[in-house]
């Protein structure tokens, strides 16, 4: 299967460029800051099983060092198909601009339940992934979906958030933490080989959100009919 194929690469590619660099190297600033909001969407979950296991391992490794950034439990999240870069500060900055947007999404995601198996660790130089294969329904919910975006005018919007990469992307997968350096440290190398061949619980996440989201989904303002969140609420839209 392809998107196995890449997940194995990527991981091969990983550990090599570790060997080749020990040390964490510069500091790199993340693309987005913390607080912007972008589209989105996909679905929160809780980790349960060895995910939890993975989960609580990384927050013990972020007590000693501020460089590493691991999501939050309450920000866990599953991307289904990211749509752009920030774009706002604050929800209510958010007009009735996306009307076709959210018309799309709800129209190629009705009755889907969003699944996810074979889940695994991939790591990147500097952050580590949990990725999976989706159904086949979700498959092609998202092709669905991105191709018909793409003939509208979110297609500069999302050619910028994926450029160099295919639209929709091969990867499914959500990151479970980023470092602020250009090469992961000792600790989070160590986790990644503890756990790259423990087994995860599948994911059945019911139906995605389409929302205003930050890099890391704990500010959350869904756009689409469910909430992805018990503390978020809808944007305020402007009245025109």
């Amino acid at each position: 299967m392809r998107i196995l194929t890449a997940y194995a690469e990527t991981a091969a590619a990983t550990l090599q460029a570790w060997r080749e660099h020990r040390d964490c190297g510069d500091s790199e600033l993340h693309r987005n800051s913390t607080r912007r909001l972008c589209f989105s969407s996909g679905c929160k979950f809780s980790a349960t099983g060895a995910l939890r296991d993975v989960h609580e391992a990384l927050l013990a490794c972020a007590q000693g060092d501020d460089a590493l950034d691991v999501t939050p439990a309450a920000g866990l999240h599953f991307s289904f198909l990211a749509i752009s870069w920030d774009l706002y500060d604050e929800p209510a900055e958010y007009a009735n601009d996306a009307e076709d947007l959210i018309a799309l999404f709800k129209t190629h995601t009705a009755g889907l339940n969003f699944c996810i198996s074979q889940l695994r660790l991939v790591p990147l130089r500097n952050a580590l992934l949990l990725a999976g294969v989706p159904d086949q329904a979700s498959f092609d919910a998202r092709h669905r979906f991105a191709d018909a975006a793409m003939q509208t005018g979110w297609r500069r919007h999302m050619e910028a958030r994926y450029r160099g990469y295919d639209i929709p992307p091969l990867f499914w997968h959500t990151t479970l933490a980023r470092y602020n350096r250009k090469f992961a440290p000792a600790a989070m190398r160590e986790l990644y080989t503890r756990f790259s061949l423990r087994s995860f619980d599948d994911l059945s996440l019911g139906r995605p959100v389409l929302a205003l989201v930050n890099y890391n989904w704990t500010r959350c303002f869904p756009l689409s009919d469910r909430d992805c969140s018990s503390q978020s609420s809808a944007p305020r839209r402007p009245r025109w």
